[in-house]
């Protein structure tokens, strides 16, 4: 995240969004893996406890 931080200003010349594209882009590996996985989500535990980590950082700042 913080490497993402640091380039976001640089992201925000390619993309108009760039934390909202990130959030669909987490949701969408999420969905991904857990699909994947067969809903056996202990397969998956350590990134998905990242991926929703990097979730509720990005959505604080949205509201």
């Amino acid at each position: 995240m913080r490497e993402y931080e640091h380039k976001l200003e640089i992201i925000s010349e390619y993309v108009d969004d760039p934390r909202t594209t990130f959030i669909c882009y987490l949701i969408w590996v999420i969905s991904f893996y857990i699909k994947r996985s067969e809903g056996n989500i202990d397969r998956i535990r350590e990134a998905l406890d990242v991926w929703v980590e990097m979730l509720e950082y990005l959505i604080k700042y949205l509201k």
